[in-house]
């Protein structure tokens, strides 16, 4: 396979590029995963996101910059601060419009498209303790069989 261009991508455009391709034919294992992922973590739009990117460009951010705090949408100036920090520094006076900016979109994110909840098994209720030390039977367990007599 040859890399014929590479750019940075919001996870909604590679969402939609991946959801273009779905419907062009089957995914593979890895694209399925990766699509699921994708859908999980999915907070605005493909218009929100990359209307949300040139803004942030437009603050004084790379497109690196914008692109990840597009995607993380940080609750604090703190977690903004981490997110570009790994690319290079900005001014005070840049980190607070960009930040005004997440708070603005984070009004419009939306809950993911699925959640997988994993349900905890029963438990067991414990053993009620006599005593004489042995054990008896949980007193739900009791309840009900009074009722059935």
């Amino acid at each position: 396979m040859e890399v014929i261009r590479e750019r940075i991508v919001t996870v909604n455009e590679a969402l939609s590029l991946l959801e273009q391709r779905q419907k062009e034919g089957n995914l593979s294992y890895e694209q399925q995963n990766t699509l699921n992922y994708l859908e999980d973590l999915s907070k605005l739009d493909k218009k929100e996101s990359e209307k949300m990117v040139k803004e942030l460009k437009a603050a004084g951010l790379t497109e690196w910059q914008a692109v990840k705090v597009t995607d993380l949408l940080p609750r604090k100036e703190d977690e903004l601060r981490i997110v570009i920090a790994g690319s290079g520094s900005v001014t005070d006076a840049v980190l607070k419009k960009s930040f005004e900016i997440a708070k603005e979109y984070r009004k419009l994110a939306k809950e993911p498209a699925k959640s997988r909840k994993v349900e905890a098994a029963p438990v067991a209720p414990e053993p009620v303790k006599t005593e004489e030390g042995s054990e008896e039977k949980p007193a739900s367990d009791e309840a009900s069989e009074k009722t059935e007599e």
